[in-house]
Parts: C-alpha cells; sequence; structure tokens
C-alpha cells in the first residue's frame, strides 16, 4: 500500500456558488484505486458535491514533500485540506503537484536594472517597452506584471511570455540581445500563436549568434540621457515619468491659452479630475503617447505646442492621431549636405553619412556585408536635393529589410521572381498616409471617407494560403462582410436610411463545357471531349452575376454607384458536380463589398498592405488599444446597468405580495451578479470582487427582511 496525493478542483459553474480546491492523501495499492478512494471520501464527506469537481489529480507521495492531511481508513469522516491547495498546484508536464513559488516582491521593488529582473518579468517588460532606458520604471513593471497574468492577451504575446523563459540560453542573455530576438519573434511571418513554435524559432535564432556577448545599453543609456535639450526650451526640475506625462497630457487639453510653466490651479485640479475619471480625450492621447519609447524626453514646451496644435477631435480617429505625433516628434535631424545617395538598381539605393537616434546606439551599429552588384550609379543619383529625406526614409527601411533578411535565411532569391519585400510594403503604407497629409485641403476632404474606413481591425480578417511543393504560391486575405456592414453604418447611419443596396438586375451565365474522357478499347483515356445532354446540348458551367447600385448618405448629399458581384452556381471539383443552393446570397454580398471598397472600405487589404508584417504588427497594436478602450467603455455600462437592475429588483422584491415573488426574484438576481462576479475574479479585479460580495450580502438580507415579513403576517392571520 502506498500513498496518493488527490487534488479536486472545482468547475468554473461550481466556483462561482462558492465551490473551492481541496485536496486529501490515501492510502491505496495504486493510482486508479486512489482516485476511486479519494472519489468515495469526497461523495460521503460532502454528497452530490462530485459532480462539481473534475477528475481528481493524483501523484504518488514524495518523501519530503508537503501533504494534505491523510486519511484513517478506521474514522468515518475525511478531512479535505483546501489551505494546502492554496499552496500547491499541478504541473500538467510532471503529472505532479509542486508548490507554489512566491515572488518576492520586496526584492523585485528593489531592483533597478531590466536585468536583474527575474526571466519572466524581464521578458514582458523588453516585450512592452525595449530596453531603453535600462532603468526600471515601476509603473511600466506593474504593467508588465499584468500582461503576465492576463490569459486573455494577443496569442503571440502570450506564446513569447511563457516559451522563452523555458529555454535557458535566454536566461542569461543580455537585455539588447533579448530584445533583438523578441522584435524577430514578433516580424515573423505567419505570427506565431503557441509557445513550443516561438521556442523551435528562438533555438535556431540563438544557434545562429554563438558569438554575441556584448551589453552596450548602459552606453546606449548615456547616449539617451546625454541628448541636449533643444534650445529654448527650459529644462523640467521635478522628477518626470508616466505619472507626471499624464498631468502634463490633461493640462494641454484645456483650450486656455496659458503658460505651460505657470498652469493655473483651477486647470490644474481639472487636469487631475480628467486622469481621475479617465477621459476619453485624455485616455486616446496617453494611450498613444506612453507606446513611444523615449516619450519622456520630449521636452514640456514641444508637449503642450503639439496637442493644443492638434484637430479637437482627432483622438477619435487613432490612426490620424498616430501619423499627427509621428509627424510632430521629428526628433532626428538629417543634414542633406551630409547624405550620398547611390542608385544600386531595381528600385534600391544605398546612403552614407546618415544617423538617426535609433542607429546611435551600439546595438544598432553593427556592419553587415552586402551583396555587390554590377549596376552602375547613374550620374543623376546624387543631384536630387529635393527629394534627400524621402530617398533617405526609404533606404532606412531598405536596409532594414536587408539586415532581416540576412538573418533569417541563407537561401538564394530567384531573381526571376523576387517576392516583394517588407521594407517596399511599410514604405508604402507611410507614403500613402504622407501623399494624403501633403495633399490640398480640398482633397482631403474628398479623401474624409477613404481615410476613415482604410484601415482594418486583423480580427476581422481571415488569411488563407495556398501551398504548392511546400511553397506558398497564393495568399488570400479575406474580410468579414458584417464587419463592412457595421463600419459602413457607423460612416452612413442605419442600413436603409443612411445607406443601402439595390439590385438591379442578375442572371446566370454560361462558362466553359463540361469534359469528359474518351476512352480506347483497352479503357485507357486517349482524349476528351465536351459533355452533351441527352438532346445534344453542351453541357457548361454557369455563373451568377448581380448588379447593384449602392447608394449613401453623406455630408448632406447623396452619393450612388453601380458594382457587380459574382459567384459560381454550377461546377466541377474533384468531388464531383456542385450545385450552389445560396448564389443570390453570395453574389449580393461579393458585390457589396466590391462597392465598399470603391470608397476605401478596408483599402489596406486591397493594397496588399496584410502581406507586409511590420505594417500587420502595427495594425494590432493599434486596433488592440481602440479595442481595449472600447471594452473598457462596456464594462462601465454593464456595471451602471446592474446597479440600476439591483437596485429596481430590491425595490419590486419590498413591494411583492407572496413569499414565492421574493424568491423567484432574488434567485434570477443572484444569478446575474454571480455571472459578473466570476467575469471579476477571472480578471483579477479585486475591488469589484469585493463590490460584488457586498451587494450578494445585502440581497440576502433584503430577501430575508421581505420573507419575514410574510412570516410575520401568517402568525397574526
Amino acid at each position: 500500500m502506498s500513498l496518493f496525493v488527490c487534488g479536486f478542483l472545482p468547475k468554473k459553474s461550481a466556483m462561482a456558488n462558492g465551490a473551492v480546491a481541496m485536496a486529501i492523501t490515501v492510502d491505496a495499492k495504486n493510482q486508479k484505486m486512489a482516485t476511486m478512494k479519494s472519489t468515495m471520501l469526497l461523495e460521503g464527506e460532502f454528497p452530490g458535491s462530485s459532480s462539481n469537481f473534475f477528475a481528481p489529480k493524483v501523484c504518488a507521495d514524495r518523501v519530503g514533500s508537503p501533504r494534505p492531511p491523510v486519511h484513517d481508513d478506521a474514522e468515518d469522516n475525511a478531512i479535505f485540506s483546501t489551505e494546502w491547495m492554496e499552496h500547491n498546484q499541478w504541473n500538467d508536464e510532471t503529472k505532479e503537484f509542486e508548490p507554489i513559488v512566491v515572488d518576492n516582491t520586496d526584492e523585485i521593488d528593489n531592483v533597478k536594472n531590466i536585468f536583474d529582473l527575474p526571466i519572466n518579468v524581464r521578458i514582458a517588460y523588453v516585450l512592452l517597452y525595449g530596453v531603453e532606458p535600462e532603468i526600471v520604471d515601476s509603473h511600466l513593471l506593474s504593467n508588465a506584471y499584468d500582461l503576465i497574468n492576463d490569459d486573455e492577451s494577443e496569442p503571440l504575446y502570450r506564446a513569447v511570455i511563457d516559451g522563452l523563459p523555458r529555454l535557458p540560453q535566454v536566461k542569461h542573455m543580455y537585455i539588447t540581445t533579448l530584445a533583438q530576438l523578441i522584435d524577430d519573434v514578433q516580424a515573423h511571418t505567419p505570427v506565431f500563436k503557441s509557445w513550443p513554435d516561438v521556442n523551435k524559432f528562438a533555438e535556431k535564432w540563438i544557434n545562429s549568434r554563438p558569438d554575441e556577448r556584448e551589453h552596450p545599453g548602459h552606453q546606449a543609456n548615456e547616449q539617451a540621457n546625454s541628448s541636449p535639450t533643444p534650445a529654448g526650451h527650459r529644462e523640467r526640475d521635478y522628477k518626470h515619468d508616466y505619472a507626471s506625462l499624464d498631468l502634463e497630457v490633461a493640462c494641454a487639453l484645456f483650450p486656455s491659452d496659458y503658460d505651460v510653466w505657470e498652469v493655473p490651479s483651477s486647470i490644474y485640479r481639472g487636469a487631475k479630475e480628467k486622469v481621475e475619471k479617465g477621459d476619453e480625450a485624455w485616455r486616446r492621447w496617453s494611450t498613444a503617447l506612453r507606446i513611444i519609447p523615449a516619450i519622456l524626453a520630449v521636452s514640456r514646451d514641444d508637449l503642450f505646442a503639439m496637442i493644443r496644435s492638434a484637430e479637437l477631435d482627432i483622438h477619435k480617429d487613432p490612426a490620424k492621431l498616430k501619423v499627427y505625433i509621428n509627424q510632430c516628434l521629428q526628433l532626428d535631424v538629417i543634414k542633406a549636405d551630409d547624405v550620398k545617395v547611390a542608385n544600386l538598381g531595381d528600385g534600391k539605393f544605398s546612403v552614407d553619412g546618415l544617423t538617426s537616434a535609433a542607429n546611435d546606439s551600439p546595438a544598432n551599429t553593427s556592419t553587415i556585408e552586402k551583396p555587390k552588384t554590377d549596376t552602375k550609379v547613374p550620374k543623376g543619383a546624387t543631384e536630387q536635393p529635393n527629394h534627400v529625406s524621402n530617398i533617405a526614409n526609404s533606404a532606412i527601411n531598405d536596409e532594414t529589410a536587408t539586415i532581416n533578411a540576412e538573418t533569417h535565411t541563407n537561401k538564394q532569391i530567384e531573381p526571376e521572381s523576387p517576392p516583394p519585400t517588407a521594407d517596399e510594403f511599410q514604405q508604402r503604407a507611410s507614403q500613402i498616409d504622407q501623399d494624403i497629409s501633403k495633399l490640398p485641403k480640398e482633397s482631403q476632404d474628398n479623401l474624409s471617407i477613404w481615410k476613415s474606413v482604410q484601415r482594418t481591425d486583423p480580427a476581422r480578417t481571415k488569411r488563407k494560403d495556398t501551398t504548392k511543393n511546400g511553397k506558398v504560391i497564393r495568399s488570400v486575405t479575406s474580410i468579414n462582410p458584417t464587419y463592412q456592414t457595421m463600419r459602413a453604418t457607423e460612416i452612413f447611419g442605419p442600413f436603409g436610411s443612411g445607406w443601402g443596396v439595390d439590385i438591379i438586375s442578375e442572371e446566370f451565365i454560361p462558362g466553359i463545357p463540361f469534359m469528359e474522357s474518351i476512352l480506347d478499347s483497352n479503357n485507357r483515356e486517349i482524349g476528351r471531349k465536351p459533355m452533351r445532354d441527352g438532346d445534344g446540348t453542351i453541357l457548361r458551367t454557369s455563373n451568377h452575376t448581380m448588379r447593384i447600385e449602392l447608394w449613401y448618405q453623406y455630408a448632406g448629399g447623396r452619393g450612388r454607384f453601380p458594382a457587380f458581384g459574382h459567384t459560381k452556381h454550377i461546377y466541377q471539383s474533384t468531388n464531383g458536380f456542385i450545385c450552389d443552393d445560396e448564389v443570390s446570397k453570395k453574389s449580393l454580398t461579393d458585390a457589396t463589398t466590391k462597392a465598399l471598397a470603391q470608397l476605401g472600405f478596408s483599402a489596406d487589404v486591397f493594397m496588399g498592405l496584410f502581406d507586409d508584417a511590420e505594417y500587420t504588427a502595427d495594425n494590432n497594436i493599434e486596433f488592440g488599444i481602440k479595442n481595449a478602450s472600447t471594452k473598457a467603455d462596456d464594462v462601465v455600462r454593464l456595471r451602471k446597468e446592474l446597479d440600476d437592475k439591483f437596485k429596481a429588483n430590491t425595490e419590486t422584491m419590498k413591494t411583492a405580495v407572496t413569499a414565492n415573488e421574493v424568491t423567484k426574484i432574488s434567485t434570477s438576481l443572484t444569478r446575474t451578479i454571480g455571472v459578473h462576479l466570476k467575469n471579476a475574479e477571472s480578471s483579477h479585479d479585486d475591488e469589484h470582487v469585493k463590490y460584488l460580495t457586498g451587494r450578494l450580502t445585502r440581497l440576502n438580507q433584503i430577501k430575508d427582511e421581505c420573507l419575514a415579513k410574510f412570516v410575520t403576517e401568517g402568525e397574526k392571520a
């Protein structure tokens, strides 16, 4: 007979009703007998409760390891321990219980450098904010912990945090090298969604860099801190962190034209109130600025000038806000006279004498030998002073793409069909925004719809790759049509009144003939011929075509234009002949999607920008921030609705005429609060959990008071 530790984990539905994890140690012949015995003890001690728990986790007791109370077969009662389960957890890899390691928060709070953080915290911190500055910020550190504990975070973030700490090489890696690894993981296409894939990529990445042992973080930090303050700008004489940045942003949002260094007390109080209440404009501005690594280095004068010069409601369009901030915060000064541009052919340029803030750090000064080219430099290559800055930006992107290409692959690219590089797509995306911003006001007004709907939420798309011989020969990104309908409703108004489609015509168009084999006397195929019907008519494929006119109301006017949609009706596949019975619906959806594309809806997909990993990653961050803000607004709305429902139902309970009515109302409200409580516990919102628990307690008190009233009336009768 051996001792086995048996742990029972409650189901989520049971946890909402107060069930907790518990464990017991039993004496049994084998693990299977221990499972049966512990389940019987649970049912005997808590009748009918076994359905509230998953199958027990069972492992053999190890000498020297803590264990829950051992059941004595001579006693009738079984002693289950809940406290033991609070300090131990089940490990699915080792199939054993292990103690929960509690981080020493006092030591972590005293950590000053990123490298001194625990490995999982270090990875999360670098993933969010990079390695500059190298000194740990307490506020950013708390955000890193939130990311570690957030099970609903982006799959890529979850895969990086769960995977990289498992590699021993990563634990001893300098933070600059770790940052390079994380950047390459994020730039990989397709995006990683599981930690084994991340680790497989990381192992290859580490093996390709056996000699990288430099740690230039201190030098980079010294260079960042020694950057001179712009002339005429006053330096801050107080500690500047993200908290003070939030107050500065809130103060700058007030329309008064006051001295930025002499903020009136009334505006300062109003700014603090904006921060405390989470004002929408302040929240959007703060979120957009915090993701910029060097935002704390921006002077107070420049920060106020940027926010004051912005359009009134620019924060409502995250893409427009980001472009505006990037245009205002031009920290790099490029001297045209020092830049030498040479044409390498095939749309490529090389740039000498170009420096920037991103390239000043030693981490980015590594020299990579470029392949030589036989293309001669034309005489006019360097005689373009008016376009130096544009060519320089293109060359920076070319440089980055070349380095990444040499890092990830050693295969030679076939000259016949060179694939599009990331810099071409990224340059195209940024060039589109720059070109639009440089257009006259009338042209920008004409593009008002296009600018507001051109970006697509990646969560509303689906990518399908067609492969041949292990290579991707075709990639198609499809857009959720309901998402496009929602975007159109946001711009024009409800479907049918603000915008809509009129079906003009639809028809079935014959296609190519169906073919059948011609067989010889030995039943061998010697040719193919068109397939004919019984009357001799050639059987053909059929395609459904629908013509619509999309109309919309915008800026006091009404627009209308045609569009076509097509769907295969009768066709032949490897599975035989197929007849689609929903062609009208599919053609209408196809025509509507193509019509909305003419107005700029999801233009980034149709222009091929979704094929670029850098653009996709940037787009994911932007819509992640936007969706998080929307989710926060929904949480506030749901909490208010719950409070209103609680107040209304308790008032109804007090005026109820029967005890059964009181019980029904109380049961329904308890179930609703239980759902909110479960969500709050899963998100570790301790304050809201405390509030909901108090609401449940108060509900039970009101229920008891109402039921006691009926008992008293019954006794009097």
